[in-house]
């Protein structure tokens, strides 16, 4: 019987899992605005604190203090409520809703 060895390589090296780390630790610090939650949440930017050395304004530079819309957000939103108008009582449980960006 003729034996045979297999040698399995990792899968990733030093460098790809250093790389993976420092992914981890950017997405674990940013905020759903991609602010860095880390200064967000610090002294330097609390309003009331004397240590403040900047602020957050909410809005486009062009449109300070007013929304910008999402259109991806606004097709779901729209489609959410048609739906559970349509059908009031579908239990909403697990519901994902997929948005695809189609030509016109």
């Amino acid at each position: 019987m003729v034996g045979s060895t297999t040698t399995r390589e990792p899968e990733f090296d030093q460098e790809q899992r250093e790389w993976l780390q420092a992914l981890a630790e950017l997405e674990a610090d940013t905020g759903q605005y991609g602010e860095w939650i880390s200064e967000a949440a610090s002294d330097a930017a609390d309003p009331n604190s004397r240590n403040r050395k900047f602020h957050y304004v909410a809005g486009a530079a062009d449109a300070p203090n007013l929304p910008v819309i999402n259109w991806a957000e606004y097709a779901v939103t729209t489609a959410q409520e048609r739906y559970y108008q349509k059908y009031p009582d579908a239990n909403r449980a697990g519901h994902m809703w997929i948005v695809r960006k189609v030509k016109n």
